[in-house]
């Protein structure tokens, strides 16, 4: 019998979910996850969480926890911050590519261009994309990050997904992304 399990990226900040502000990788690696995917994981009776990888914005620098589940598929070995990023968005946010380079070089055209291709999907009557890139917009009013939701469940089944774990986000330079798979026998 298979297990099935979906991907989640969770956005944490140093101040907030680690006990060592200014560690190591390693050891914001072992906090972070001490922090909060243990304590979630103690709540599910009917699920496990397994942390994959943690990407330091600080450290610009990626630490793989896990090779189960194939892997972390966002946060490899190797990974800097911007390339975590880019992933993500692109992965869950639905950017393209050249959407995220504009958005680094010019973020009112980052809107603009996101919102007319949101306008063309609801035109073509591909809702799901347009939903993924209002979502991404979402994201990137709320947390700077296209394509991270602060309000989804992080132990949900249903799908993968980035979501902002931070209590008072800070903008920018402590901030942790932690891969890891929800299962489910």
């Amino acid at each position: 019998m298979g297990v099935d399990y979906v991907r989640k990226a969770l956005l944490l900040d140093e101040a907030e979910h680690c006990s060592r502000q200014g560690a190591p990788l390693e050891a914001l690696a072992a906090d972070a996850i001490g922090m909060t995917l243990d304590p979630l994981g103690k709540e599910m009776a009917d699920r496990g969480l397994e942390p994959l990888a943690l990407l330091s914005e600080r450290h610009d620098a990626t630490v793989v926890l896990s090779e189960d589940f194939s892997g972390p598929c966002w946060l490899t070995e190797g990974t800097d911050w911007r390339t975590g990023v880019a992933r993500i968005c692109r992965e869950i946010g639905g950017l393209a590519r050249d959407d995220i380079a504009r958005l680094e070089a010019d973020p009112a055209d980052f809107i603009a261009r996101v919102n007319a291709s949101v306008r063309a999907h609801l035109d073509e009557g591909v809702y799901r994309e347009a939903r993924r890139l209002c979502t991404a917009l979402d994201g990137y009013a709320r947390t700077g990050l296209p394509g991270f939701d602060t309000s989804a469940d992080p132990t949900a089944r249903d799908v993968d997904a980035a979501i902002d774990w931070r209590f008072n986000p800070v903008p920018e330079g402590t901030r942790l992304i932690v891969e890891f798979a929800v299962f489910w026998a």
